[in-house]
């Protein structure tokens, strides 16, 4: 027997609210992951050049040559501090995303608890009529019997 719930749409929207919440959270971490990599990958390629660098300079670099490479080592340098802003923003993003799924689970929970309440009030309900129509049935009989006898 299905048990009647009033605010089944509204639960259904808050688990789908969930569900997409869920989702959202992990294409942001597959979106912090990415930058993660890219940081990683951008701090061993400067380690290489500066390694690089050094060796021109152990072997006389000309200052005109040195200078293009200070300034692209440069260049590098904000690239990664653009980097390291751009995973900032996405882990503040991400921080929201979890507050907002925390909620939406606890509006969830919540209206679940109610509709088991619900539930249980309205199976004990059941009950009670049950008992009622079989207290009603078994007095007839009695009574039937009764009168029967006499």
């Amino acid at each position: 027997m299905k048990i009647p719930f009033r605010l089944q749409t509204l639960l259904s929207w808050k688990e789908s609210q969930e569900k997409a919440s869920e989702i959202k959270i992990r294409k942001i971490k597959r979106q912090l992951l990415e930058i993660e990599e890219a940081i990683c990958q951008g701090d061993l390629q400067r380690d290489e050049e500066e390694q690089c660098l050094k060796r021109l300079l152990a072997a006389g670099i000309e200052a005109g040559e040195y200078l293009s490479q200070r300034e692209f080592a440069e260049e590098r340098y904000r690239e990664r501090e653009g980097q390291l802003f751009k995973k900032s923003l996405i882990e503040g993003e991400l921080q929201e995303e979890w507050e907002r799924f925390i909620l939406r689970r606890k509006e969830r929970k919540v209206l679940e608890l109610l509709k088991e309440s619900q539930g249980r009030a309205f199976l004990k309900q059941i009950d009670k009529l049950s008992q009622k129509q079989s207290n009603e049935i078994a007095l007839r009989a009695y009574l039937k019997q009764e009168r029967d006898l006499s």
